[in-house]
């Protein structure tokens, strides 16, 4: 959602067309690192053996890798360094009842013949002392923990709101505030768990309040999906159109 709002055109170029660029270094250690955690919430595992998962998943990733801004062992250390930083200081004080689960679809008629499927993999569903339920979503990056300790959760709202309705159709109400986990992939590895309050309401609105469903529906019933030129993500490095795109200059 939040890469459909800052460039409609990047995201129709990648959705809708298929086109791809080669995976990057922070992407497959945020591959590598859902993996092995998952490893380790999973099954009576100790941490060294689950970071096993992490290291497979960097040497033998599924999709091409431009290594040019990280050498392989680096990546490894970082995410088996990430990795020990979630077992140590982020699984312990979690109950999960839900770890990796692909969630059923779930249609949404918004009138005007258009119809939104959500869809999605849910990282853990979480429960506390009295029964009461939420989703959890792992989130990866340099910039995942700021240095204050607080985890970055603006852009995520939407992608938890569409986990929260999900597993909704699927588990039952979600009681507690949808939670991302963050984990800094920086040399600090600093990791932390931070709620995101009225995640549902912020993709579907409430109310006379229209949800961000209600305001990308236009791209999707015209066909037109605007360019950004103005966009931090507007260089080939982060879209597989921009050197046959005309409106960046």
């Amino acid at each position: 959602m939040s890469d459909l709002l800052d460039c409609p055109m990047r995201w129709q170029k990648r959705n809708l067309e298929g086109m791809r660029l080669p995976s990057t270094p922070p992407a497959l250690i945020g591959t590598a690192v859902h993996a092995s955690t998952a490893v380790f919430d999973q099954g009576d595992v100790t941490i060294d053996e689950a970071a096993g998962a992490a290291v497979d998943a960097i040497e033998n990733p599924d999709d091409d890798v431009d290594w040019m801004g990280m050498a392989q062992q680096k990546a490894i250390n970082t995410a088996i360094r990430t990795h020990v930083a979630y077992c140590t200081e982020i699984s312990p004080h979690h109950d999960y009842t839900i770890i990796e689960h692909t969630l059923k679809p779930l249609s949404i008629d918004m009138g005007d013949d258009v119809v939104f499927t959500l869809t999605g993999t849910l990282d853990r569903i979480r429960q506390d002392l009295y029964g009461y339920r939420g989703v959890s979503d792992v989130k990866t990056g340099v910039a995942a923990v700021g240095r204050d300790g607080k985890v970055i959760i603006g852009k995520h709202a939407a992608q938890l709101g569409t986990y929260t309705l999900l597993a909704e159709q699927e588990f039952g109400p979600m009681m507690l505030d949808a939670g991302i986990i963050g984990l800094s992939t920086g040399g600090s590895s600093r990791v932390g768990f931070a709620e995101v309050k009225d995640a549902k309401i912020a993709l579907i609105g409430e109310f006379d309040e229209p949800g961000l469903l209600h305001y990308i529906k236009p791209y999707f019933k015209t066909g037109m999906f605007p360019p950004n030129p103005g966009s931090f993500m507007c260089s080939k490095q982060y879209c597989p159109f921009h050197s046959r795109c005309r409106f960046h200059g």
